[in-house]
């Protein structure tokens, strides 16, 4: 019997191992990610959307002090909601939230999209205007 007590405790331990592996490189993958569209300046607030309605689970892009970042709701004491960085949030959030970042980086191309096409609009308008002044 206690050897049947050492394989559990080998393969709690590997599991374990095995877990905090994926937990590191969850929040690796969010932070590259942040990195990256902070250097790309990628100006495109998406407000957090649900993407999981049994769960609840929210997903968005916005500014904080130090760069853009991938953004989520969650809930503290008292009900109160705030919106934070995935990459701040436990392990199981980010897991869960993970399948859906490609839609939000297709609504973050699509809004600066948006914006490329009314700067250009805007810029024509501006150099008319330039032309018709002496």
């Amino acid at each position: 019997m206690a050897s049947d007590f050492g394989k559990l405790l080998d393969k709690i331990q590997s599991e374990n191992s095995q877990l905090a592996t994926a937990h590191a490189r969850l929040g690796k993958a969010y932070e590259k990610l942040d990195g990256r569209l902070t250097r790309f300046n990628a100006k495109a607030r998406i407000e957090p959307y649900e993407v999981d309605k049994k769960s609840g689970l929210k997903i968005g892009y916005r500014r904080y002090e130090r760069g853009w970042n991938i953004s989520t709701i969650i809930e503290g004491v008292a009900g109160l909601e705030a919106e934070v960085p995935v990459r701040e949030t436990p392990p199981k959030t980010q897991a869960a939230l993970m399948p859906h970042v490609a839609g939000l980086l297709t609504k973050i191309g699509a809004a600066l999209a948006e914006d490329v096409k009314s700067a250009k609009k805007a810029t024509v308008e501006a150099d008319r205007l330039l032309d018709a002044l002496p």
